[in-house]
């Protein structure tokens, strides 16, 4: 994504977490009774720290959720090397494959009987 499009997306979301920081700032008081008896805090803290736990648990299950493609898209990577391995492995052997043939190949005058095998098939007596 560029860079433009990430700024124009989090634009707004910044001008908004500041905007509603600038209007609640009035103090709240916190019983956390296990860890802390009474804290006095402004509103927007308590908001803002639960809606970054949220993204946070939000984007830890998302990624929980993913694993499976994940998994499948290493799988198929693997696949593919070993693929593009045996293709580069049957081009080698068709390149070898095609010289071996064209130093092998004989013409059409090869075929036909030559003045020296006609001398041995007549003294041969055929």
């Amino acid at each position: 994504m560029s860079s433009l499009l990430r700024w124009l997306l989090t634009a707004p979301f910044i001008i908004l977490v500041v905007g509603f920081s600038a209007l609640h700032s009035e103090e709240i008081t916190l019983n956390l009774e296990p860890i802390l008896r009474n804290i006095s805090v402004p509103l927007f803290v308590p908001v803002i720290v639960f809606v970054f736990i949220g993204f946070i648990w939000g984007a830890l299950i998302n990624w929980t959720n993913s694993a499976p493609q994940r998994h499948k898209l290493r799988v198929q990577s693997k696949d593919i090397k070993a693929l593009n391995k045996e293709i580069a492995a049957l081009k080698i052997k068709l390149s070898d494959d095609k010289q071996a043939s064209t130093t092998n190949k004989r013409s059409n005058f090869d075929l036909l009987p030559s003045d020296h095998s006609q001398t041995q098939n007549r003294e041969a007596g055929l």
